[in-house]
């Protein structure tokens, strides 16, 4: 099921491709999906783990979004009752599929336990998401048995792409097989891009690392605004009290309260307040009509 508004359309795969404006969550149902350990402890061999997982959907509204074959490509996670674990698809191992999609190989398992991947909406207007993974050379942590697996492909300048089984037919130690499922409507595991990882994505507006810059809130990857609740010193704000004006904050622009900055904050006590350069003669925060920001009267309190 789609959610979002940006769409790429399969016939531009490659030629191209521009970023998404705000990348969105597409949730597929599944076809099957299996997780084994066929031999688990004790005297257990982990290099025997493997998973895999198909989701399908006829007639699908889904679009891809986004280009494995650049930047970062993807990350899978796939999610258990008991844990979770993020695999690296990255950009050297897509290809494209044809005209229908993008399909991914690391057969000798360089950069994750993921062998083969794929992401495809051939003309019948079916929507397909594939991987496979096995432990000989690069682990697998998730370990059968489990009541639900979940799986998120995300493409990193793209879309997230997500499907979840649950009641599986059968359910051990050795294996967990999961049958058809339905449409989840939403991801039940997250994206293994995350703010502070320095790779804009998903919904992010920037990423700087988990640092504040000028351009960037590095707590939440949001452009900084003030009045977000967010104190970003970098971007010039002194504190942020989400527009409520304060003792120590002016809301409307995030400063410290000050006599003078023609800001009037009644929080911090002001009932008037001038611009500094318009003062006279006078005290230092007077121009005849204000004085300290107390007296809009004209009448000077001293």
């Amino acid at each position: 099921m789609r959610k979002g508004f940006v769409v790429l359309t399969v016939l531009a795969l490659a030629a191209v491709w521009v970023g998404p404006v705000s990348a969105a969550q597409q949730t597929i149902a599944g076809q099957n999906a299996l997780l084994k350990n066929p031999k688990p402890d004790p005297g257990g061999d982990a290099t025997k783990r493997s998973v895999k997982g198909f989701l399908k959907e006829n007639a699908s509204p889904n679009t891809i979004v986004g280009n494995p074959m650049l930047g970062l490509g993807a990350r899978l996670k796939i999610k258990t009752d008991a844990g979770e674990q993020c695999y690296n698809l990255l950009a050297s191992g897509w290809s494209l599929s044809g005209s229908v999609g993008y399909k991914y190989k690391d057969s000798t398992s360089v950069n994750s336990a993921i062998k083969t991947a794929s992401i495809k909406k051939p003309g019948s207007g079916q929507f397909q998401v594939k991987a496979n993974g096995k432990a000989k050379v690069m682990p697998i942590t998730i370990i059968p048995p489990t009541g639900t697996l979940a799986f998120n492909l995300a493409i990193a300048n793209g879309d997230e792409y997500c499907g979840a089984f649950s009641l599986p037919t059968k359910n051990d130690t050795k294996q967990s097989k999961f049958g058809v499922s339905a449409d989840p409507g939403v991801c039940a595991a997250t994206s293994c891009f995350f703010c502070g990882d320095g790779v804009v994505t998903g919904t992010e507006a920037c990423d700087s690392s988990g640092v504040d810059t000028a351009v960037c809130d590095g707590a939440d990857c949001t452009l900084p605004v003030c009045g977000d609740g967010y104190t970003n010193a970098a971007a010039g704000e002194a504190c942020d009290t989400s527009g409520v004006d304060t003792a120590v904050c002016d809301g409307g622009d995030c400063s410290l309260p000050v006599c003078g900055d023609i800001y009037v904050n009644a929080a911090a006590g002001e009932v008037c307040d001038p611009d500094g350069s318009s003062f006279g003669s006078g005290p230092p925060a007077d121009n005849g009509i204000c004085d300290n920001c107390l007296s809009p009267s004209g009448a000077f309190l001293e």
